[in-house]
């Protein structure tokens, strides 16, 4: 009797891990096309699931692009904590891929083509702590759509068309609703 028990346990503890085997599988071969086009992809951690994605124009060969259509394969990686679009083309379009990255923690979107409408996405990525927009071209009327980030503790804005009386309105909000701790720069003469 305890032989048939063990190996029902052994066949379910296979069957569960087949199915995990499948997700992570999924998610590999998605990490690996990305990095295929030049994209970093670095493990927080030695034996981490959680990881960083970078993807810059500069470490682009010729024959290969990060475009739009592949930056819908960031959307699959459940694991990222960390993404940086360091990419001059990088705009609305690739983040909203984005959408759905509940493990999200530090978002870097500085010097990219980013607008207002990509804070629709952002704003939905509720575990976000690091949100850097500098130089980019968010404004006044899209902050508000970050309100719902109760975990930021940094925001960057330096050089965006976001008023110093926007941010400190903002700032006083988020304090409001519970979040005392975020920090928003916007830039060395402010």
């Amino acid at each position: 009797m305890k032989s048939i028990q063990r190996t029902f346990l052994s066949l379910t503890a296979l069957v569960l891990l087949t199915g995990c085997v499948t997700a992570d599988a999924d998610e590999q071969a998605t990490i690996t096309q990305i990095e295929s086009l030049g994209g970093r992809v670095l493990y927080i951690a030695k034996d981490a699931k959680e990881y960083s994605v970078t993807i810059t124009k500069d470490s682009f060969s010729k024959e290969k692009r990060f475009t739009t259509a592949d930056a819908k394969l960031l959307g699959s990686l459940q694991n990222a904590v960390e993404i940086s679009l360091q990419h001059p083309d990088a705009d609305d379009a690739w983040v909203a891929s984005l959408k759905g990255l509940e493990g999200l923690k530090k978002l870097h979107l500085e010097k990219t083509k980013v607008t207002d409408q990509a804070l629709d996405t952002i704003g939905g990525l509720s575990n976000l702590e690091y949100l850097n927009l500098y130089s980019t071209g968010v404004t006044d009327a899209g902050l508000d759509k970050l309100n719902k980030l109760k975990k930021l503790k940094n925001l960057y804005l330096w050089q965006t068309k976001v008023t110093e009386a926007k941010a400190k309105t903002f700032q006083a909000t988020m304090a409001k609703a519970g979040n005392k701790d975020l920090a928003i720069n916007l830039g060395v003469d402010k």
